[in-house]
């Protein structure tokens, strides 16, 4: 962070000297000055704020400019009243007000009135956390409180005047154009001016900055420039048209005689000579009192939108205006301006109001319209045009010129005009006015002691006498015009005429503006009525191009693939096909693919309707029930959709479904014609007399894709208790890899794969989960005729049958040698089990950890070929050991090892209790050291 230290390294001076300069305290020498703020500058130093004073700086130009007088002392006042006091900077061309100045905590808030439109100080102070408040003039793209005079429509008022008094050769004298006032005054003027039938090429401009010197000099230019004399001259500000007149005086030309001038602002000033100047007046205390308001209200509330107040100026038709010389030598009478001239105005004014009907202008916008060209053709210093409620119990104000806000929203409260009071004290003219439909005036608002409501209205905006004409509408009354001036009047019959006048006007205007907004809304009806025609019409395009490509999918036999890539590419989104218990059957993404999420077989209720429904969950998720013969066999998952799915897809998705469900009837008739084939061809191959017609049977074979002839291994999956072949059949179609034949035979599900592929790693996923439908799966011998599959078979199922007692497993029976020929014999398992039992006698069941190492040593000596030294070396342990342990298993068995009988007996034994009773840890892969063939119980 930047500090004052920083400052004052970098400038060369002490943090003292840094503060006292940037704070403009004596004794800081004008160069030491600039360098310390050049060196804040450059390092971006802005110093803190501590807690407010109360005090507010007001930046303004030098007070040898009247305007600033004018605004600054009521400013002053306005502050006064609020609390807050005044400390005027002094904005010089050479010195501008510094920004560290401005927000070092010694201001509660600034008043800037000389900003230009490009400025960032406002900005820059609003940043910074200071209240801030524009007078007079506007900043582009600012959201700061700003209160500044209509200048487009004061401009255009001199515009109308010089038109109506005859002058074509007419020049403007403008302030500079990065002033908001410089340059919009010059746009209202000329614009109004070309509407008038006057090209704005025609206008000769000067601009200079807003002082004397530029009305002297810009006169001078006019008549130097080889060009023909002006006859009226239009000023940016008042102390330019003082300058005009000296220049005027000097050259020997009289005003108005020779030269009409015309100022704006309205300040006083009897330095030129004369103090009739026609100008266009702008109520620089109201001006005043308005930003202060706003900044008192934004010290109370710094987070408050900001508020742009724009006051209506008046034209004040004084002594500088007059026709043109050549106008005035044909017009009967000096200064006076013809009829027709009157006329022109009047007809401009409703042209306009016209204009802005047709255009579609917001009734507030019409009405504020009209209650200004009120204020400049009948002379009201405050205009307001007010409608009535629908029950015609109470007046609002819906357009308005000069009031302030607050006497507005003052006279909105509800209640405030009652149409219909209670008794005199609380009755206005404006009441009267609209119950007796005429028109009611008040020459001075104090005397008028029958309307008690005028002892409360009247004060707060400061007028003293009114006229109110009504809006008549046929026999009914719409509303009011109501003009006020500040001073006591007595209107005359003239005043009241075209007052009624313009009412009239104002009341056609609002019918037609009625008729314009049944007719937009009849419009509006009629282009959204359309518009949902056109929808609904694009939907059903939509729809109807979606079926014709859903049925060319059914044409064309895509499959569940193409009908979940089709409807994904639709849908813009993810589609999962799940058959039965969840299998999925198919997917398809646009984009990156988004599984369904987790949830109940049966998510409609009763599993037996196709609407489609919408999951709960983070995601949108949805899915429709697949249904056949009134029992559901599938769903159909939408997911990854950036929205939810509107009812037209909703209804494609349906549309969907249904051809979902005719491929999985498709494939579940084919899966049942395979069953079939499959259990006949396997009935044929395991026949107990032998295959029959082995060629036929080949075909038959390959027509699954097999090629009997190459080597095949036989599996056996018995399911369990109680459970039929048809579910775990689906199973072993879904995780074995093609060719493959898959059949039931015998209530068991037989499986032949090719001899290359590993059916222990395919079979395995069978036992990937515990549970009740785990089945026993026997990895039988590898085939190479077709004579061989019917012991291979028999092999298998009499492991299967001495597995089944111990509950599920896979067991790979590929390896069994010698015991193979006793389990093709297809003996009953108990029969084995005792024998074994018989043999073994207590080492069947070992109990201690002794016996269980000799049967572990035992397994070890017939593994290694019942040699004692390779015993040892597998199990890691001295031959001694081995010996002693041999001699052990003899004593308790009470037979010689040494004979071949017992070796096989023992041999044979511990080969059927290993099938039957081994119980490894699921994923585990057991050798069996007696017979070299593996088992997974898994």
């Amino acid at each position: 962070m930047i500090t004052s230290l920083d400052v004052a390294r970098a400038a060369g001076v002490s943090q003292a000297t840094v503060s006292r300069a940037l704070r403009d305290e004596r004794g800081v020498s004008p160069q030491t000055r600039a360098r310390v703020r050049a060196a804040a500058r450059k390092l971006g130093y802005v110093a803190g704020r501590p807690r407010s004073t109360g005090a507010v700086a007001v930046v303004s130009a030098p007070l040898d400019n009247p305007f600033y007088p004018a605004l600054v002392g009521p400013l002053q006042e306005a502050l006064d009243r609020l609390g807050l006091r005044t400390v005027l900077l002094v904005d010089l061309p050479d010195r501008p007000p510094d920004l560290s100045t401005l927000v070092d905590g010694a201001f509660a808030g600034v008043v800037l009135t000389t900003c230009e439109r490009g400025s960032t100080l406002p900005a820059e102070l609003a940043a910074r956390g200071v209240p801030v408040a524009l007078a007079d003039r506007a900043v582009d793209e600012c959201a700061v409180d700003t209160c500044v005079a209509d200048n487009r429509f004061g401009a255009a008022t001199v515009a109308e005047l010089l038109v109506e008094l005859g002058h074509r050769r007419i020049a403007a004298i403008m302030g500079p154009e990065s002033a908001s006032t410089g340059h919009e005054r010059w746009i209202g003027f000329v614009d109004r001016l070309a509407a008038l039938g006057v090209p704005p090429q025609d206008v000769a401009l000067v601009r200079g900055p807003f002082t004397a010197e530029t009305g002297r000099r810009g006169l001078e230019a006019l008549l130097g420039d080889g060009s023909a004399l002006p006859t009226a001259v239009f000023c940016g500000n008042d102390v330019i048209a003082g300058g005009v007149l000296d220049a005027a005086t000097a050259l020997g030309l009289r005003v108005p005689e020779d030269l009409t001038v015309v100022g704006f602002d309205g300040t006083s000033r009897t330095g030129w000579g004369r103090d009739d100047l026609t100008t266009v007046h702008v109520d620089l205390a109201a001006m005043a009192t308005t930003v202060a308001e706003a900044l008192a209200a934004r010290l109370r509330s710094p987070d408050a939108p900001a508020r742009r107040v724009v006051l209506v100026p008046r034209l004040l038709a004084r002594g500088t205006h007059a026709p043109p010389p050549d106008r005035r030598r044909s017009s009967p009478g000096r200064g006076v301006v013809p009829e027709a001239q009157t006329l022109r105005s009047w007809m401009s004014a409703v042209s306009a109001v016209a204009r802005a009907v047709n255009a579609a202008h917001s009734p507030a916008a019409v009405l504020t319209m009209v209650a200004k060209r009120a204020c400049a053709l009948i002379g009201f210093d405050y205009c307001a045009v007010m409608l009535a409620d629908e029950e015609k119990q109470a007046l609002r104000v819906v357009g308005f010129a000069g009031l302030t806000s607050e006497y507005v929203d003052l006279v909105n409260d509800e209640g405030a005009l009652q149409i219909h009071p209670d008794g005199p004290e609380r009755d206005t003219p404006a009441a009267r006015a609209f119950r007796e439909q005429r028109t009611i005036a008040v020459p001075d608002t104090r005397a008028a002691t029958v309307f008690g409501r005028l002892r409360d209205l009247a004060p707060k905006q400061g007028y003293r006498s009114l006229l109110a004409t009504p809006l008549k509408q046929g026999d009914t009354v719409r509303g009011l015009l109501v003009g006020y001036r500040q001073e006591p009047h007595t209107f005359s019959a003239l005043e009241i005429e075209l007052a009624e006048l313009l009412a009239e006007q104002t009341s056609a205007a609002l019918q037609t503006a009625d008729l314009r907004r049944a007719q937009q809304e009849v419009i509006r009806e009629l282009s959204a009525v359309n518009a949902e025609m056109t929808r609904a019409r694009q939907q059903l395009e939509w729809a109807e191009n979606q079926h014709r490509r859903l049925m060319q999918l059914v044409l064309d036999d895509a499959g569940l693939d193409g009908i979940c890539r089709a409807l994904a590419e639709i849908l813009r989104s993810s589609i999962t096909v799940e058959g039965e218990g969840g299998r999925r059957l198919a997917h398809a993404a646009h984009g990156a693919y988004v599984p369904p999420p987790p949830a109940p077989w049966q998510v409609t209720e009763g599993g037996a309707g196709l609407q489609i429904v919408r999951v709960e969950g983070p995601d949108e998720a949805w899915t429709a029930p697949v249904v056949l013969g009134g029992q559901q066999v599938g769903r159909l998952w939408v997911t990854g959709l950036a929205e939810p799915l509107s009812p037209i897809e909703r209804r494609a998705i349906e549309r969907f479904v249904l051809v979902v469900g005719v491929e999985l009837l498709q494939r579940k008739h084919l899966v049942e014609v395979q069953e079939r084939l499959s259990g006949d061809l396997l009935a044929d191959l395991l026949r107990p007399a032998g295959v029959a017609q082995p060629a036929a049977l080949l075909d038959r074979a390959a027509a699954f894709g097999l090629d009997l002839r190459e080597p095949h291994t036989l599996c056996l999956v018995v399911p369990a208790d109680g459970r039929g072949p048809g579910a775990l059949t689906a199973r072993c179609r879904d995780v074995l890899p093609a060719p493959a034949l898959v059949g039931v035979h015998d209530g068991a599900v037989v499986v032949l794969l090719p001899a290359a592929a590993d059916p222990v790693a395919a079979l395995g996923r069978l036992h990937a989960r515990r549970g009740p439908d785990e089945p026993v799966t026997v990895v039988g011998r590898t085939v190479d005729t077709l004579d061989g599959y019917l012991p291979a078979y028999r092999i298998a199922a009499g492991v299967a049958r001495l597995r089944a007692g111990s509950g599920p497993g896979l067991v790979d029976a590929r390896a069994l040698g010698t015991a193979a020929l006793l389990l093709a014999q297809g003996g009953p398992p108990e029969d084995l089990r005792r024998f074994a039992r018989q043999v073994l006698g207590p080492l069947a069941d070992p109990r201690t950890e002794r016996d269980r190492d000799l049967v572990t040593t035992l397994r070890a000596w017939l593994a290694s070929g019942c040699s004692v030294a390779r015993t040892a070396e597998a199990l890691v342990m001295h031959v001694n050991t081995v010996a002693y342990r041999l001699k052990r298993v003899a004593e308790i068995l009470r037979r010689d090892l040494g004979e071949v009988q017992t070796r096989f007996d023992v041999h044979l034994a511990l080969l059927v209790l290993e099938v039957g009773e081994s119980s490894g840890t699921p994923g585990t892969e057991h050798t069996l050291l007696c017979s070299g063939w593996n088992e997974y119980n898994m």
